[in-house]
């Protein structure tokens, strides 16, 4: 089971982020080992980025875990410092921050927020990691801080106009799951930590894929669009 302040396990921090498709001139000696084409560097000293999605208009929207903040208990530093974000060839618009983000001492190995999905229009999804039995009592860290993780962690949002709008509490509902299953996996279970989210382009047959979610997979019980939350990601 997971702890906000033991968190096991480091998620990979991605370096520079480089889109090919965003570039419109090479760097000087950016160019990938045994390829003839080049690249150009668009964003970088990005907080811990995490998934990437399509935007309207040859962007990406992306999602940074943050660096954590300045309470640190046990080794783990959490604060409002996650976001989304999008990215263009003019550089990285944060659309929404102060995000909840909990990492190791200097802002590393961070979760916060995960994954993120196109959606319609300028509206897109976003996912965060974990989920809110990772929260310690009050008291424990600035009400604040406690307060937007448990709204926010283990959230699947509609993210519109700046603002965030909860559809489904996946990561709880996931760790319910594995609580009411604890035998599959019991070194591990209770445990929850969605990472990626998918709104597929056509409505799938079959229903919302009803197979028992296995660790970090997420299992959907409400209305809403026909997100399937995963296991696999940039995160990790």
């Amino acid at each position: 089971m997971r702890k906000l302040f033991s968190l096991a396990g480091a998620a990979a921090v991605i370096g520079p982020l480089a889109a090919a498709g965003l570039a419109t001139a090479p760097a000087a000696g950016a160019q990938a080992r045994g390829h003839h084409g080049t690249f150009r560097v668009v964003a970088d000293h990005l907080n811990n980025p995490r998934g990437l999605a399509p935007a309207p208009g040859g962007g990406l929207y992306l999602a940074e875990a943050g660096r954590g903040g300045k309470t640190c208990v046990s080794g783990t530093c959490a604060g409002l410092t996650g976001s989304f974000d999008l990215v263009t060839k003019h550089g990285v618009k944060r659309l929404v921050s102060g995000l909840i983000s909990a990492s190791g001492k200097g802002g590393v190995a961070a979760e916060g927020p995960a994954a993120v999905s196109a959606g319609l229009g300028r509206s897109f999804y976003g996912q965060f990691a974990v989920n809110s039995h990772v929260v310690p009592p009050p008291g424990v860290i600035p009400h604040k801080v406690r307060a937007a993780a448990l709204a926010q962690l283990g959230h699947l949002m509609l993210v519109r106009h700046g603002s965030l709008h909860s559809i489904s509490d996946v990561g709880d509902q996931d760790w319910t799951w594995t609580k009411n299953h604890k035998k599959l996996a019991p070194k591990d279970f209770p445990d929850a930590n969605p990472n990626a989210a998918l709104l597929p382009r056509a409505p799938l047959r079959g229903g919302r894929g009803r197979q028992p979610p296995g660790r970090g997979q997420a299992r959907r019980r409400d209305e809403g669009p026909r997100l399937h939350p995963g296991a696999q990601g940039l995160a990790e």
